[in-house]
């Protein structure tokens, strides 16, 4: 059946439309012949055999009563009806029959007897009794049932009459009386009412033959385009598929699309007749096939499994990632499995994506330092981050399911209105929230919104809060700095790396005329006067570039173009690595103060004018002095020689003392020409520990005998200068010589080194400390002046201060005094390192 439907199916399939509904109508039309002819000889047959019982039960009804009839006659009536008692019983028996209507258009009813080897009829009833002979032969082949009814057998038979024609006769015997009866029905007139009937059925078979192929014409039509369009979609599924379908039949590969041959890197003819166990990778992932469905050992009809991973090798022995899905699936009686394999390579890569940024994420909100947290719309907290715990010292299954009023009493009424506002407005808000955090009240910047379903109903309220306490001291702070800044005296200015200005206070607009927005985007270069030098500039960027500060005066211009002077101070603005960000200037107008201190210099000049030409004075009258003690004793000396004789006097006496007075004279003159700042200096690199510690040596015995104590701070490393050591070391024995006269009975000298940094030049300084009695005040001004001293006649010249400074001064440096009245008195040489 399956074979014919198939094959019916494929001839459809083979014809058009129109021999399809030919071939159908033919079908309908066998069909329903067939159907028709079977319902009409089930009902025939049901017909006849109605008619033969009562045929049946009509003969045996008739030939018991003609028995009984006989014997009755036979036993009360023999000598009253002529002819006898057979006689009487036939004349009644005929009399009833007369009375009985007849059956059918050829139904008939005949009696008869045997007589002299003729079947003689007695008596019949029907359409035919007039034709019907008197008698007919015992032996011939009519009148068939008479002949078997007389020969004392009863029953049904189609037999032929004494007419030859086809009639269902019942005959009985009619033993008592020696008579045979018989009742029949042509068999025509039993066929001719399912013939009419057949033709009928036939005639509206046809017509409902007709109309049903029309509307299955229609509905075959529908079908058609539908099962084709199923068709083309399950080509379209199978064939097109994004992913790879194959069809296993005990466990051997039979059909596949174009996607799993692409898979598997082979034709279709490869492919198939394989298992799975064929293409399987040598380890399969813990959730893979089972070994029967990949050896074919595992039949359909079984449960499929479930969708597993699968790895499996392609022709290139490349081990691909994928996921197959089963399902058992019943073609023609036979289970098979419908399989699909979905490269899951490029899933497997988001879900790791996926899980790592799920892990990121979890990272981020526990390692995070700020509190999160989320409450469902009852207020009862689902879920807290690490930070949450370790700040209000809870563990999770503590904060889970509890609320704000049970957690934080201060403060739950502040934090449930401020919910409330994010759920009614259903948008993102910010509030600053006040905690209880181990007694003392915090501020937290709480970032507070809606959590919603994928339908977008909201569920709850997720929190992000982040402690601001110091941030609001800071912002006071600053608040207070700013409100300095803005009020300042001084203008300050803050410029980016390119010296473009991004921030100026009220106090610069004030000074320079440029407004904020004037001034904000500019380069500073718009306040340059053309008053300093290009190398000016280079210093100032490579100090402040150095992460060093700049310290220094401005001679700039206003907007309007007045000429003013600042005092400036220029820092870098480091950021926590410590990279420049931004350069702050603090600049103060020193216009007034310059202008005084010209006006100063002016007075300082005329009073040292002044003070020089009295220096000059005081200088002629020291040179005076003391160049004339010695000539007056050479003028002495000479007169005596020139009055007494000769002889009288011993000349190497007189001439050792003239010589002496002119060697005085000498060294005067000499002191006077270094002061005057006469001659060159020779500078070398000098070590100021070496030369310190020479100085010392020479002094140490004098130093012991005169109970004075040394002291020497001097640093580790060796501190050099560019100097004259000659004229270095002149200057220390000076300084050490006035200590040791300050310190006649005894005392501490202290010798100290050290170095420093002023505007990038590096400086060694020498300090010599005394405790003598220090200096007296109306002497302190004048202890620098040449031919000044507070020695006796003849111990001093008073030029060894005045001359040290001035070969101090000649190297470059200075020489300074700190004087502690009663305390001592301490002389600073500071000179430029070599």
């Amino acid at each position: 059946m399956c074979l014919l439907a198939e094959g019916f199916q494929k001839g459809i399939e083979r014809m058009g439309d129109r021999k399809t509904i030919i071939l159908l109508i033919l079908l309908m039309v066998f069909v329903g012949a067939g159907v028709g002819g079977i319902i009409l000889a089930r009902l025939y047959e049901s017909d006849m055999d109605g008619r033969k019982i009562n045929l049946m039960e009509m003969v045996k009804a008739q030939a018991r009563l003609m028995e009984a009839v006989a014997r009755f006659d036979l036993r009360y009536s023999r000598d009253d009806v002529p002819g006898g008692a057979l006689s009487a019983a036939l004349s009644q028996i005929t009399g009833v029959f007369d009375r009985m209507e007849g059956f059918g258009a050829t139904g008939e009813f005949v009696l008869g007897t045997l007589e002299n080897g003729q079947i003689r009829f007695l008596w019949g009833k029907g359409r035919k009794a007039k034709s019907r002979p008197q008698s007919i032969p015992m032996a011939t082949s009519w009148a068939e049932p008479m002949r078997r009814a007389l020969k004392g057998e009863s029953g049904m038979a189609i037999l032929s009459d004494y007419a030859g024609d086809r009639v269902l006769a019942a005959y009985e015997p009619v033993r008592f009386l020696n008579l045979g009866i018989v009742a029949k029905v042509n068999l025509e007139e039993i066929r001719k009412p399912f013939f009419v009937a057949a033709s009928f059925a036939g005639i509206g078979a046809g017509f409902l033959i007709l109309i049903g192929a029309g509307i299955f014409h229609k509905i075959h039509s529908s079908l058609m385009r539908r099962l084709e369009e199923s068709e083309e979609k399950y080509r379209s599924l199978f064939t097109r598929s994004s992913d790879a379908v194959f069809l296993l039949d005990q466990g051997v590969l039979v059909d596949c699309n174009e996607r799993m041959c692409q898979f598997l890197g082979q034709p279709r003819e490869s492919c198939l007749g394989k298992t799975l166990a064929s293409f399987s990778a040598p380890l399969q992932a813990p959730d893979g096939p089972s070994p029967e469905l990949l050896r074919g050992s595992s039949m359909p009809g079984e449960d499929a499994p479930a969708p597993f991973k699968w790895k499996f090798r392609d022709a290139h022995q490349n081990i691909l990632d994928t996921e197959v899905t089963l399902k058992t699936i019943r073609i023609g009686g036979h289970d098979l499995f419908l399989g699909t394999i979905r490269d899951i390579r490029e899933r497997m890569q988001w879900e790791k994506m996926l899980l790592d940024r799920e892990e990121l994420l979890k990272n981020i909100i526990n390692e995070t330092s700020a509190i999160i947290y989320i409450k469902d719309l009852e207020g009862r907290y689902t879920l807290v981050n690490r930070q949450f715990e370790k700040l209000w010292k809870l563990n999770r299954e503590q904060v889970l399911g509890q609320t704000d009023h049970e957690l934080f009493p201060e403060s739950a009424g502040q934090f449930a209105e401020n919910d409330a506002r994010v759920l009614n407005l259903r948008c993102p808000l910010r509030f600053d929230e006040m905690v209880l955090v181990d007694g003392v009240w915090h501020t937290y910047l709480s970032v507070k919104f809606p959590l919603k379903d994928s339908s977008g109903v909201t569920h709850g309220v997720c929190g992000i809060s982040t402690d601001i306490t110091e941030r609001k001291r800071v912002e006071e702070e600053f608040k207070t700095l700013f409100t300095a800044v803005e009020q300042s005296p001084v203008t300050i200015t803050i410029t980016n790396l390119e010296g473009v200005i991004e921030y100026v206070n009220p106090r610069f607009v004030q000074l320079t005329g440029y407004s904020r927005l004037e001034a904000i985007g500019k380069k500073t270069s718009i306040l340059k006067s053309g008053h300093h030098p290009e190398d000016f500039y280079a210093n100032l960027w490579s100090t402040v570039l150095a992460h060093k500060t700049w310290n220094g005066e401005f001679l700039n211009k206003k907007k309007n173009g007045d000429l003013y002077w600042e005092q400036a101070s220029i820092s870098p603005i480091l950021d926590e690595k410590g990279i420049i960000t931004y350069f702050l200037a603090v600049k103060e107008d020193v216009t007034e103060k310059k202008l005084a201190e010209e006006n100063l210099k002016r007075a300082q000049t005329e009073l040292i004018l002044s003070e020089k030409l009295a220096g000059i004075g005081r200088l002629a009258a020291g040179v005076c002095h003391e160049i004339l003690n010695p000539l007056n004793i050479i003028s002495i000396h000479i007169q005596m020689l020139m009055k007494k004789g000769v002889d009288s006097i011993p000349p190497q006496e007189t001439l050792a003392k003239m010589m002496k007075e002119v060697h005085r004279i000498e060294k005067i003159s000499q002191s006077l020409l270094v002061f005057a700042r006469k001659g060159e200096s020779r500078k070398v690199k000098i070590v100021i520990r070496d030369e310190m510690t020479e100085i010392i040596s020479l002094y140490e015995k004098e130093f012991a005998l005169n109970n004075i104590r040394m002291v020497c701070d001097f640093p580790a490393n060796a501190i050099t200068i560019q100097a004259d050591p000659d004229e270095i070391r002149q200057v220390l024995l000076n300084i050490v010589n006035n200590a040791l006269y300050s310190m006649k009975g005894g005392g501490q000298l202290t010798f100290k080194i050290w170095e420093s940094s002023i505007q990038s030049r590096k400086w060694g300084h020498i300090s010599i400390s005394d405790t003598g009695g220090g200096i007296k005040r109306e002497h302190f001004d004048h202890i620098f002046d040449p031919f000044f001293t507070t020695k006796p006649h003849g111990e001093g010249t008073g030029m060894g201060l005045s001359v040290s400074r001035t070969l101090v001064e000649k190297q470059g440096g200075k020489l300074e005094v700190e004087n502690h009245l009663g305390k001592g008195a301490t002389f600073i040489i500071s000179l430029l390192q070599g």
